[in-house]
Formats: C-alpha cells, structure tokens, sequence
C-alpha cells in the first residue's frame, strides 16, 4: 500500500492572514517521512461539498479533514456553519473503507464513527464496509500540537502496514 493521505482544510480567516494553518506543515512533515500528501483547501461549503463528491476523495486511502469545529459542527473559512449531521452524511457518499480523520474541535461529540458505520452497513445491505476508522477530536486541540501528532499517526500507521507486509525472514 503506497502511504498516501489526502488533506481537506478550511481554516479560519485568521489563520490565513497569520499562517496559523494545519495543512501546509503537515504536508511537509508527511512528505519528509515519504507519505504522500496532498492538500486541497474549501473555503466555503460548496467546495467542501464538491471536493468530497470529486475524484480525488476516492483515490486515497485516508482522508484528514482540518477545520474550526464546536459542540454543534464545523465552520469554514467564510464563516458559513455546517452541523455534524449535515457532515456525516457528506461522509456517507464516499467514506466506505477509509480511515477518515476529523481534526476540528469537539469533532467526536457526534459520534460519527458509530453513525457512520450503522448507516453505511443499512444503506448498502453490506456491499460496501464501513469506514475503517474515523478519528476524532475529543475537546480543543491546538494547531501545533494536532500538526505534530497527526503527522507522528500517520508516519506510525504506514510504518506498521510496512512491517506487515514485508517479508518475514524465514
């Protein structure tokens, strides 16, 4: 499996105008370590939606959303609110057999992981599987640190399917 994670952020208006952002280090620091990055960036929810309906979604094994969130959904760079149902079902359309991983704050409020996997078993009659995870955030997460640790997850995780796939020595 070629280690390769798609990045989707829509930081804040802010975080733009002080380079406050997830996106841009944690491509660099998965490139270092040979993952595959790529960044796409939705200011607005129409281009979230369209990103998430579009082909490169399907071609990556893991998807990392990066985006403001509270207690009642996510927010994006125009300021503009989408609630965590309305998010998981833009989840629904393409997130079978992907590890999916929300960093947005309060993001496992909504349990999606558990939602998610219940819809897509019902809806499919259990053609396509669930996803194979969805990562969340329990509370607020700082930039810095979810930069460094998402980029330490997904270097670990490609470093353990590596492992496994390899050879063994007999």
């Amino acid at each position: 499996m070629t280690p390769e994670v798609l990045i989707i952020e829509s930081p804040g208006l802010d975080d733009f105008m002080t380079n406050d952002r997830v996106g841009p280090p944690l491509q660099q620091q998965l490139m270092l370590t040979r993952v595959v990055a790529n960044l796409m960036v939705a200011t607005r929810r129409e281009s979230f939606r369209e990103l998430m309906r579009g082909p490169h979604v399907a071609s990556f094994p893991i998807v990392h959303l990066s985006l403001h969130g509270d207690m009642s959904g996510i927010t994006f760079t125009d300021g503009k609110d989408m609630d965590w149902h309305q998010v998981q079902l833009e989840l629904h359309a393409w997130a079978a057999n992907k590890i999916v991983a929300i960093s947005a704050c309060e993001s496992a409020a909504f349990k999606l992981d558990d939602d998610l996997a219940k819809w897509l078993m019902s809806q499919t009659k259990g053609q396509y599987g669930p996803p194979r995870a969805v990562l969340t955030m329990l509370q607020k997460v700082y930039m810095p640190d979810a930069t460094l640790a998402w980029g330490l997850f997904y270097r670990r995780l490609y470093q353990r399917l590596a492992d496994r796939q390899a050879p063994s020595a007999s």
